[in-house]
């Protein structure tokens, strides 16, 4: 399962297709990802690319945003995307 699911992100991404991919296994989701998106305690606390989270700095949580503003965050991204 989880070969099959790196693959249809993979072909996704290829094609220019956005996917939202949830997961602890951050190996994994710097392989697969161009941009990602961290929630800590319900918490938006960093998007941005795999290379910025690797910045000792990127994980300061400190803006207490509730998750609705998640979208917001996010809509920068995908500007004109079909929901």
């Amino acid at each position: 399962a989880r070969r099959l699911m790196r693959q249809v992100v993979l072909d996704r991404r290829r094609q220019k297709q956005t996917t939202i991919l949830i997961s602890h296994a951050l190996i994994e989701v710097e392989a697969l990802c161009n941009k990602i998106a961290v929630l800590t305690g319900g918490r938006l606390c960093f998007v941005g690319t795999p290379n910025e989270l690797a910045r000792p700095t990127s994980m300061e949580c400190a803006d207490p945003s509730p998750m609705w503003t998640i979208e917001a965050a996010l809509e920068p991204y995908y500007a004109g995307s079909a929901p």
